[in-house]
């Protein structure tokens, strides 16, 4: 009988150790990244409207040179590349109605401005992406204006043939009088290339081979989706003669394209070779990610991402999704993510994405706007004395603004933007994530779980987030997994078991082989 109970007495201490090890939390830590290496950036892009980012010269309205001056800043925070909104010549404030492609505009600076903002961003490590609106001109360009004189005299052999002009109305048109229409797909200031004719991707060659030459490292092709009338077919061929251009002068050019449609739609588009293409069904307050934040839910996303990335590689290699949250013609994230925790959540969800993440200037400090698209372009608050003017037009309620300033939150470790910058120091270590293969793993409903493989074998990392506003615990497989990142000090790891916080992200990676990082 006292035999039984010491026995018994053993065994119930050996379950209370195993227990032991096994419920014993301790955070641990994390694997070391270096966010200050220029030379492991993994493509994040940072997108800024020129004339509300910085201004250098005191005429409060914000321009190349002030760029310039904010390039440690934008190195520290972790970006690879910036996408530059329209910087040419324009009748109006957003500049995507261009005058002059070889100019650039003087409220933004010159082009030696511009060349001296590519050398100083290469020193950093930053690449530059310009806007290349291609669709249409400004009706101030001088090729519109001379079609336009000789198609009002009836001669349409010439300069007219450089955009739609006809007899009756076509699609989208601007009537000039009786028998003579033009095609602007958006507004009558904005009348469309005829993209088909040799002359004009003659004149296109020359302006792509220009910024090329001089170092700009890829183009976002604005409204790529109506370059044909919505011709799918026409504007994919189209694509492809453009990208296959460009490459001549530049092997490396990065191109995105804005195809705004379903997300089947823009899949197809990627058998044109161009690299990116953004993906608007995640963007948003009824986007996939806001949808699944505030469901609390997050396997169903977890597919589609798995999937979508599966479609895309299947028309390109080459491939690279680009996600975001919005942009200038949306709704700031701020406003459809009002709570913090669930605005930090989202950044992780798309940043730790194979592919390439967009992040719009102003994101990190929560930066609001919405309705008229004055509102999403407001200046960039560095400090309080910050004067930069907003567009002319805007009337966000300036009562519903962000109160942090950009030094505000570098100081403030619970801000927005130091979360992001720990986000990109991660993602920034691991360059393989980039080209990943992204699987959806099955886990808690509340869970988003992606493994992501190299695609050449290059690492392996196990992505979690929490969704909910619940403590999760997630085991994932393979025992060589360690934390790279845990974005709660309430977040633990231990023995291959994950407990996180409510609206957390971990990113686990296998450690079997330091060669793999």
């Amino acid at each position: 009988m006292k035999m039984k109970k010491i026995v018994s007495f053993l065994l119930c201490l050996c379950l209370v150790l195993a227990g032991c090890v096994g419920c014993r939390w301790s955070k641990g830590g994390d694997l070391p990244h270096d966010s200050s290496n220029i030379k492991t950036r993994s493509g994040a892009v940072y997108e800024i409207y020129v004339a509300s980012f910085n201004d250098s010269d005191g005429d409060q309205v914000g321009d190349l040179n002030g760029i310039k001056e904010k390039l440690e800043y934008l190195h520290t925070l972790g970006v690879e590349y910036i996408w530059l909104m329209p910087i040419h010549p324009s009748h109006s404030y957003h500049k995507y109605d261009i005058d002059d492609y070889m100019a650039i505009d003087p409220a933004y600076g010159t082009m030696d401005d511009f060349r001296g903002l590519i050398k100083a961003a290469e020193a950093y490590g930053i690449k530059i992406i310009m806007d290349m609106v291609i669709n249409h001109t400004s009706s101030h360009h001088p090729w519109f204006q001379q079609a336009l004189a000789e198609a009002m005299k009836g001669k349409m052999d010439g300069k007219a043939e450089f955009y739609n002009f006809s007899n009756k109305p076509i699609r989208k048109s601007t009537k000039v009088k009786d028998g003579l229409y033009y095609e602007s797909a958006f507004v009558s200031e904005m009348p469309d290339l005829n993209l088909g004719n040799p002359q004009v991707k003659a004149e296109l060659e020359k302006i792509a081979a220009f910024y090329l030459k001089m170092g700009v490292a890829g183009f976002r092709l604005d409204a790529a989706l109506h370059y044909f009338g919505t011709d799918n077919k026409a504007n994919i061929a189209f694509l492809k003669w453009y990208g296959d251009m460009c490459r001549k002068y530049r092997p490396d050019v990065y191109l995105t394209a804005e195809v705004w449609s379903d997300s089947a739609t823009v899949e197809s588009y990627y058998a044109s070779g161009v690299d990116s293409f953004f993906n608007f069904a995640l963007s948003e307050g009824k986007g996939l990610f806001a949808r699944a934040i505030n469901a609390g839910r997050g396997a169903d996303l977890a597919k589609y991402l798995a999937d979508y990335d599966a479609s895309i590689h299947k028309l390109n290699p080459q491939a690279l999704n680009a996600v975001y949250l919005s942009n200038h013609d949306q709704g700031r994230s701020a406003g459809f993510l009002p709570e913090l925790a669930k605005n930090k959540l989202a950044e992780a969800m798309y940043i730790w994405l194979p592919g390439r993440p967009y992040l719009y200037y102003g994101e990190e400090v929560r930066l609001k706007g919405s309705g008229k698209d004055e509102n999403k372009r407001t200046y960039m608050p560095w400090n309080a004395s910050t004067k930069v003017k907003n567009p002319v037009g805007t009337d966000y309620d300036q009562a519903k603004q962000v109160t942090e300033t950009v030094e505000a939150a570098v100081a403030n470790p619970d801000s927005l933007l130091n979360y992001i910058e720990e986000l990109l120091a991660v993602r920034n270590s691991y360059p393989w994530l980039e080209r990943g293969v992204p699987t959806a793993v099955p886990a808690d409903e509340r869970l988003l779980v992606l493994e992501v493989n190299g695609r050449n074998g290059e690492g392996r990392a196990v992505i979690v987030h929490n969704l909910s506003a619940d403590m999760v615990e997630f085991s994932p497989s393979g025992e060589h997994l360690r934390p790279a990142k845990l974005m709660n000090k309430a977040d633990k790891f231990n023995h291959g078991c994950l407990q996180l916080a409510p609206y957390s992200s971990a990113f686990l990676v296998e450690v079997s082989g330091e060669g793999k990082k």
